[in-house]
This record gives structure tokens, sequence and C-alpha cells, in this order.
């Protein structure tokens, strides 16, 4: 039971994403500010792929295996 309330919640969360970002897009319009959050996305897209492979080293350092030796004895 808990797991639909689980979908429903999301549900609303997508669709109040949704018309936020719908109202955002029409002020971005309305005051004619295209460029500079353009350049803000852009920058955002950036640091955030920094970001994210940041913590992708992280996890994958945490996880790396010792490497195998040959030598014997």
């Amino acid at each position: 039971m808990k797991a639909h309330y689980l979908v429903l919640a999301w549900c609303v969360a997508a669709l109040l994403a949704c018309v936020g970002l719908s109202w955002v897009c029409k002020q971005i319009e309305r005051f004619d500010l295209t460029f500079i959050f353009a350049a803000l996305a852009v920058l955002a897209v950036l640091f955030g792929t920094d970001e994210l492979t940041v913590i992708r080293k992280k996890r994958n350092d945490r996880f790396k295996q010792p490497p195998l030796t040959t030598e014997r004895g």
C-alpha cells in the first residue's frame, strides 16, 4: 500500500515541477531574460557534470579491488 502513495507523491511532485517550470519559462519570455537563463543553464550543466564525475570517481575508488599479484610465496 505504501508503494501506491509513493507513486502518487512522485506524480504530484512531477506535476508541480512542470507547472513551476512553465511559470518560470513564461516569466523568462515576459521579461526577455532568455540569454541570461541560457547562460546559467549552461553553467549549471557544466558544474553539475563536474560534481557527478567527482562523486562517481569517489564511489569507484571505494569499491576498487586490490591488484592481482603473480608472485608466489
